[in-house]
């Protein structure tokens, strides 16, 4: 480690102990979420240490494209003053651009290397526990934050590209900055204009970062918007003044939806190199069976730069390409939550991807529990935790069942664009943010039945007293 390296890499750590006393509401829990943060840091700071002596995981294809845009000729900001800014090439480049802004620092007043993007990508994935913790805390109690935040910072998937100089980690953390501040929006009352701010910071950082996710990142306002509509149309006395209303609301839904599915459609296009606007069987097949191909040094319709990565594909290449399209969606889409498929297991750094596995599948188990249990309140009357009680139940069942919607979306969405293990285990990074909050509440409220059933089992008789009627 140089001393530039080591000097950036404290300087992170005073902003995240900084930012560690802002999240936490008292003293008693800013003590314990600045040990954590540090702790969370250090850990992954410490990897990429190592990882730069030892290498043992080999940094990833365009690891260091941030740094050539700052490079460049007239720096970072030609993205915007050059000839070529509408280029399908500039526009690729400018979802790298608020990576390289962030680093901008770094590199300019510490030092020009890789080393430096992973810490702050170190940095970044700490920074995502203490904003699911400033959150859950200040929305439901410590116990629900606390496990809130152990879940954003041990994901697998979060840990690993904390130590890889990718933007990923940057989209998973402004994805939670903006579910959360949604959660807050549509559960709260105040500070409501602070965080539609912070809603419409993140919702633009995200956009930039990975635009084809505009669609999934519109699925909570649009939910809630149209069950309002419906609500408003619903209450209209009249027969027909309702038909005609609902006609208009559904034409209306329907062209928005549209031309935001369009827009999203052709811009992702256009980044993957097809300037004409094509169905979308290209992108599903084609351009899949063309992605198939990196890493095998046999791709036809790729350039050799776009043919780098490590090859894991789901079954041999031949295989795949001959298989139904039908069949192969259903391969993907599995394929995108079981990681690695059975017969993929085969060394450790895919036994470790199996950790990433279980972790996604509790976490969907959790949230769809956490939706059980608000349906049942709904309809057994109100049986839910205090915690949960300060809040409209018809609220909290909207705001879970919209993220369970965005987290399957999203899943297919992502799922038929994914041809191999490797990528599928990074682009879930941009899924499980819409499962952490659900999963948060209900593992919290599940390690507390445990705590009770614990120590009932443990009491001597008579010890504990039972309320009326237990």
């Amino acid at each position: 480690m140089t001393l530039p390296e080591l000097l950036y890499a404290l300087t992170l750590a005073g902003i995240g102990g900084f930012l560690s006393f802002l999240v936490a509401p008292t003293r008693r829990d800013a003590i314990g979420v600045v040990i954590f943060y540090q702790f969370s840091y250090w850990f992954r700071a410490i990897i990429v240490v190592l990882n730069h002596v030892l290498n043992f995981f080999p940094q990833k294809y365009m690891s260091d494209f941030s740094i050539g845009l700052m490079d460049q000729p007239g720096g970072l900001f030609a993205l915007f003053t050059g000839v070529n800014t509408f280029s399908t090439a500039n526009i690729t480049a400018m979802k790298f651009f608020l990576e390289a802004l962030v680093n901008l620092p770094a590199v300019r007043f510490f030092e020009d290397s890789t080393v430096m993007l992973n810490y702050t990508n170190s940095f970044v994935g700490a920074v995502a526990g203490l904003v699911v913790f400033g959150y859950m805390r200040r929305l439901f109690n410590e116990r629900i934050g606390t496990m809130g935040m152990l879940l954003a910072s041990a994901y697998p998937a979060a840990l690993n590209f904390s130590f890889f100089s990718l933007r990923d980690i940057f989209i998973y953390t402004f994805l939670l900055i903006n579910i959360f501040s949604f959660a807050w929006i549509m559960l709260r009352r105040d500070h409501r204009f602070l965080n539609v701010m912070i809603y419409g910071a993140s919702f633009l950082c995200a956009t930039i970062l990975r635009v084809s996710f505009l669609i999934f990142i519109l699925v909570l306002p649009g939910w809630f918007l149209f069950l309002w509509i419906m609500r408003n149309v619903g209450s209209v006395r009249h027969l027909y003044e309702r038909m005609f209303l609902s006609v208009v609301a559904a034409l209306i839904l329907f062209i928005t939806a549209s031309v935001v599915t369009l827009g999203a459609y052709f811009v992702v296009l256009h980044q993957v190199g097809i300037t004409s606007l094509v169905g979308p069987e290209v992108l599903l097949q084609d351009y899949v069976s063309a992605r198939a191909g990196r890493g095998t040094g046999i791709s036809q319709t790729m350039s050799a730069a776009d043919a780098q990565g490590t090859f894991s594909m789901y079954v041999p290449l031949s295989t795949f390409n001959h298989m139904p399209f039908v069949a192969r969606v259903a391969l993907q889409l599995v394929a995108f939550i079981i990681i690695p498929l059975p017969w993929q297991l085969n060394d450790a750094s895919r036994a470790l991807a199996l950790t990433d596995t279980i972790f996604v599948l509790c976490c969907m188990w959790w949230s769809w529990r956490l939706q059980r249990m608000l349906r049942g309140a709904a309809r057994d009357g109100p049986s839910l935790p205090p915690v949960l009680q300060q809040y409209s139940l018809p609220t909290l069942r909207r705001l879970g069942f919209a993220l369970l919607i965005a987290f399957v979306m999203s899943w297919f969405g992502f799922g038929v664009l994914v041809s191999d293990s490797g990528n599928a285990f990074r682009m879930r990074l941009s899924v499980e943010p819409f499962i952490i909050f659900a999963s948060g509440i209900y593992a919290a409220q599940a390690m507390r039945w445990i705590e009770v059933g614990l120590k009932r089992a443990i009491a001597l008789p008579g010890a504990v007293k039972l309320a009326p009627g237990e």
